[in-house]
């Protein structure tokens, strides 16, 4: 469990890599209490209900553990893809 008295953060360009996030995510859990992730990656998750298609609407997001809660920033490329979201552990106790 990480302490508060230290904050430690840690930021880093995962260049769109999944599972690096994924990875980081679950092996620096105790180390960190701050992730910014620079080119965020954002896959498949699954199928949400739709009154307009009977597959159902794609979800699309980036990775999520349960240790982490996930708090987007509103800056947007043309594209309308987020540069920047930034995972803050729940030892914290800010979520």
């Amino acid at each position: 469990m990480c302490s508060t008295t230290k904050l430690r953060i840690y930021l880093q360009n995962v260049r769109k890599n999944y599972t690096l996030v994924d990875t980081f995510l679950e092996s620096q859990k105790d180390h960190y209490n701050i992730f910014f992730v620079q080119e965020s990656p954002w896959n498949f998750i699954c199928y949400a209900p739709s009154t307009v298609s009977l597959e159902g609407d794609k979800v699309v997001g980036a990775p999520i553990h349960p240790d982490w809660t996930k708090s987007l920033e509103t800056l947007r490329t043309f594209l309308e893809l987020w540069l920047l979201f930034t995972l803050i552990s729940l030892d914290l106790g800010l979520a």
